[in-house]
């Protein structure tokens, strides 16, 4: 067996499918932004922005109220208006708390921006479990959602530490504040780049207009 026929056919594969190309490149950008905190995150909130132990309790289960309470819209709105808009839309929502907790001054900020964040996540997810299906084959899937998973992984191991490393030594914790508007620059960039790259196929229904009031009662329904 050829040792290097497994790294050649990822290129390969990469190279010939370039929605794929997009969720590559996206994943890198969104796993550098997070990991750009040096995951001292946490720490910031709790020293810097008076965050106590018992909000950030209440933020962690606020972020899944969110998420149960939006999901089933966020699946509604992929399905009714398009997958790629969904997929886009959650990127960028996920770009904004960064940018608050940049902004932030106090805890408080924190509470839009943990809200936000889940409402990103739930238009993310239902969305991307349709684009990863459609843009790649039923032949190579599981090694296209490996070859995802697996530079996330490689990123996560090398970024968080130096940026650690280099925030400690340059300043200490306060300047993790301006990883955060970093972080909001490299997801704003990925949903920009989503939005003008990604290409998928898009099944919608062909209806009668509907009234201005339709919508949300097709969103009554839903729930």
């Amino acid at each position: 067996m050829d040792d290097g026929g497994g790294s050649s056919s990822l290129i390969e594969l990469v190279k010939s499918n370039r929605s794929l190309r997009v969720l590559v490149v996206r994943i890198v950008l969104i796993t550098i932004a997070s990991g750009v905190s040096g995951g001292l995150g946490i720490i910031y909130f709790k020293h810097v922005l008076g965050a106590t132990p018992l909000i950030l309790g209440f933020l962690t289960s606020l972020t899944s109220l969110t998420i149960l309470v939006t999901m089933l819209f966020s699946g509604w709105f992929s399905d009714k208006y398009g997958r790629k808009l969904g997929f886009v839309l959650g990127t960028f929502l996920a770009s904004l708390p960064p940018l608050l907790f940049f902004l932030a001054f106090d805890w408080r900020l924190l509470v839009p921006a943990f809200i936000i964040s889940a409402v990103g996540s739930s238009f993310i997810s239902p969305s991307y479990q349709y684009i990863i299906r459609v843009v790649t084959s039923k032949e190579n899937r599981s090694t296209s959602i490996a070859l995802i998973n697996t530079l996330a992984n490689i990123v996560s191991m090398i970024v968080p530490p130096l940026a650690a490393f280099l925030i400690m030594y340059f300043g200490g914790i306060r300047l993790v504040k301006y990883t955060f508007f970093i972080a909001f620059l490299l997801i704003f960039t990925a949903s920009i780049y989503v939005a003008k790259t990604l290409k998928i196929p898009e099944y919608v229904e062909n209806e009668p207009k509907k009234g201005f009031l339709e919508p949300l009662k097709d969103l009554v329904k839903v729930y």
